[in-house]
């Protein structure tokens, strides 16, 4: 069985909640960065789960990490910069959080990007 090299941004209540399900499912995901913008929050996350690389920029972590799955768990008004990112980065696959945007338009946007780039998304 593949396990996946996990990226997570967004370390909040909902994103923690993420961050387990991942590291409980090891056999299957390796969690291999986490960023957030709150470095209590990302020194708590790395100290109580073991994460090896913490990062206060996304965009620096997906370039070092390289992920198979990235993972954001953001405000929405950010989840098309962060589709953005998948597609810079060329990675394939991407979970994040309801709402998917805050517009059709938007959603159409990120929609159009997984598409045309091959990148299979959950939400």
């Amino acid at each position: 069985m593949k396990t996946y090299r996990v990226a997570q941004v967004g370390l909040g209540p909902r994103g923690r909640t993420h961050v387990d399900g991942f590291t409980h499912n090891a056999d299957r995901f390796e969690l291999a960065a986490v960023c957030d913008l709150d470095e209590g929050r990302l020194r708590q996350a790395v100290s109580e789960y073991g994460i090896a690389k913490a990062y206060t920029d996304a965009d620096r972590m997906l370039a070092e990490i390289q992920p198979d799955v990235f993972c954001f768990v953001t405000q929405p008004h950010v989840r098309l910069s962060m589709v953005e990112l998948c597609v810079r980065h060329g990675i394939q696959a991407l979970a994040f959080e309801k709402p998917m945007a805050t517009s059709l338009r938007e959603a159409w946007a990120i929609a159009d990007l997984c598409q045309r780039h091959g990148i299979k998304a959950i939400v």
